[in-house]
Formats: C-alpha cells, structure tokens, sequence
C-alpha cells in the first residue's frame, strides 16, 4: 500500500536521498571538527605588558570554534587584580576555568595550561591578552 501517494519505488528513492543527506551532513560536520581541533592545536598565546596598560577594566574574547570565551580583566597599578570568566562554551573543559587564578598569581599568560583541558585554558588566555 502507497504511503502518502508514494509507491514503493519513490519511497526507496526517497530513503536513499534521506541517507544521503545525513551522510554529507556528518562528512561536512567531521571536516569543521577537524579543523577546529587543528586551529585549537597550533593557537599561541602572546603576551601582555602589563607596564602599558593602564587601570581599569577591559574584556577580552576569543571564539576557537569548539571552544569559546569573554574575560573580564580588572589592572590596577599596572597589575593584573582580578580575571573573571563571563562566558564560556566547552564539551569537558569546564576545569579550566582554574586557570584564571594562576594567570593573577603569575601576572602573567606564560603559565601552564589545565591539565585534560588543553584547548579550553588555551581559548580563555587568548581571551585574556584580547582585553
């Protein structure tokens, strides 16, 4: 019996274009995947003169593709007082956000990043020195 006026054939077609277009769906989804874990590996994070910048508050922002964050900085006396974390989008990288008391310790982005959360600590210092 036809479903919705369809006969078995068009119904057949009908599937395999359905399966078709999930597969492009999941190679084309794959591929941005990969690219964005590419760019996650090589991005380097700079540093910030602290002697330059002068008192108050900035935000920073970084969108990795997997992995974004906004910061919000607070200077004082050309030292870092506070890093706060206002936004950030991750899978299993929640523990990075550890890294901002480091960062206040160290006055400085050169620090280690949170071990098994590699590219979210790397995406929330680039936000940092984006301030």
């Amino acid at each position: 019996m036809p479903i919705a006026g369809l006969t078995k054939r068009g119904l057949r077609l009908l599937l395999c274009a359905a399966v078709i277009v999930v597969l492009a769906a999941v190679v084309v989804g794959g591929t941005r995947l990969q690219s964005s874990i590419r760019e996650l590996r090589s991005l380097t994070v700079g540093q910030v003169d602290l002697s330059q910048v002068r008192d108050g508050e900035y935000e920073g922002e970084f969108d990795g593709g997997l992995v974004k964050a906004k910061v919000r900085v607070r200077v004082s006396g050309h030292r870092l007082t506070d890093l706060a974390i206002l936004r950030h989008d991750t899978g299993l990288g929640r523990k990075a956000q550890s890294i901002v008391n480091t960062v206040v310790q160290a006055q400085s982005l050169s620090v280690d990043a949170i071990a098994e959360a590699t590219y979210s600590s790397k995406v929330i210092l680039k936000a940092t020195g984006a301030t």
